[in-house]
C-alpha cells in the first residue's frame, strides 16, 4: 500500500497539512506545516498573509487525539472535578445507560413426523429434534444534559445512583461537551471506533467552537485538548474499491459494439 498517497489524497491534491501557527518575536507570524512527510516552516509579515495561504493551499487536518479510557464509563469512579484538574469545565454529556433483565434460552422437542434436521435421504444423522426459543429483555435510555455549573453535572450522578430504575444500569459516555480554561475553547469528545482493527471504543476530540477537527489547525486541536490529552490520534475515513462488473451480449462485444478491455468473464 502507497500510504504516502493514502494520506495526500486525504489531504486534498496539491494542499499542505497546517501543523501550528504563532507569533515570532520581531511581531512576525510563522507557520508550521507538513507536506508529505516533509515538514517546513514560513513567515509572514502579519496573520492575514497566512490566512490567505491556509485558504489556498490548507487541506484536511487528520491529527486529533483521545482522553482517557475511564471517561467512557460513567461508573462513579470520576466527575466534574477530575475534568477540571485536567482543565476542563463540563458543559454537556450524553449518556447511555442499559441493562439485561432477563436472557433466556428454553429447547422444545419436536414430535415425530415433523421433518427432520438432516438433509434428504442422508445416511449420517446429525442432531436432535430440538429447536431453540431465545428469550432476551433489555431495559436501555438514552438522554442528553447540559450544564450551566460544574455542580450540577455532580448532582445528575449522585441522582442516577440512588434511582430504583436507574442505579443498576451499566452507563456509558457517547459525547461529553467540555469548556477549556486555558484556552476558552468549546471541546465535543465523542465515542468512536478506535479503528485499530478491534472494537475497542475510545473517547475522541471530534470538534473546536462548531468546527470539525479536520478543518482546524492540528496545534489548536491539541490546545484544546490540554491536560485531557491522552495520546495523540491520526484519522482518515477510507472506503473499499467495488469491483466494476457489467452484463453484457456476447454477441454485441464479438462484433465490437461493446467494449470489455479489462473486464474478464465472472461466470
Amino acid at each position: 500500500m502507497n500510504y504516502d498517497k493514502i494520506y495526500q489524497d486525504f489531504i486534498g491534491k496539491d494542499k499542505i497539512q497546517p501543523i501550528s501557527i504563532k507569533t515570532l518575536d520581531d511581531n512576525t507570524w510563522s507557520l508550521k506545516y507538513r507536506e508529505g512527510r516533509i515538514v517546513r516552516e514560513i513567515e509572514c509579515d502579519n496573520r492575514e498573509d497566512l490566512d490567505k495561504i491556509l485558504i489556498e493551499f490548507g487541506g484536511k487536518n487528520p491529527e486529533t487525539c483521545k482522553a482517557g479510557g475511564r471517561f467512557l464509563e460513567l461508573d462513579g469512579g470520576w466527575g466534574a472535578e477530575d475534568l477540571y484538574k485536567l482543565g476542563h469545565r463540563i458543559t454537556k454529556i450524553c449518556l447511555t445507560g442499559q441493562r439485561h433483565t432477563r436472557q433466556k434460552t428454553i429447547p422444545f422437542e419436536l414430535p415425530e413426523g415433523t421433518g427432520h434436521q438432516n438433509a434428504m435421504k442422508t445416511k449420517k444423522q446429525f442432531g436432535t429434534n430440538s429447536i431453540m426459543l431465545k428469550m432476551k429483555d433489555r431495559e436501555d435510555v438514552t438522554f442528553t444534559r447540559s450544564f450551566s455549573e460544574k455542580e450540577e453535572f455532580d448532582a445528575l450522578i449522585d441522582h442516577i445512583k440512588l434511582h430504583p430504575s436507574l442505579k443498576d444500569l451499566k452507563w456509558y459516555v457517547k459525547l461529553i461537551g467540555t469548556e477549556s480554561r486555558e484556552t476558552g475553547g468549546q471541546c465535543v469528545w465523542k465515542r468512536v471506533q478506535a479503528g485499530d482493527g478491534t472494537r475497542r471504543m475510545v473517547l475522541e476530540l471530534r470538534e473546536i467552537n462548531g468546527k470539525d477537527f479536520r478543518d482546524c489547525v492540528r496545534q489548536d486541536v491539541f490546545n484544546a485538548a490540554g491536560d485531557m490529552f491522552d495520546a495523540p490520534c491520526r484519522r482518515i475515513t477510507l472506503k473499499k474499491k467495488k469491483a466494476s462488473e457489467k452484463n453484457i451480449c456476447l454477441f454485441a462485444a464479438e462484433d465490437g459494439d461493446v467494449n470489455i478491455d479489462g473486464y474478464e468473464a465472472v461466470n
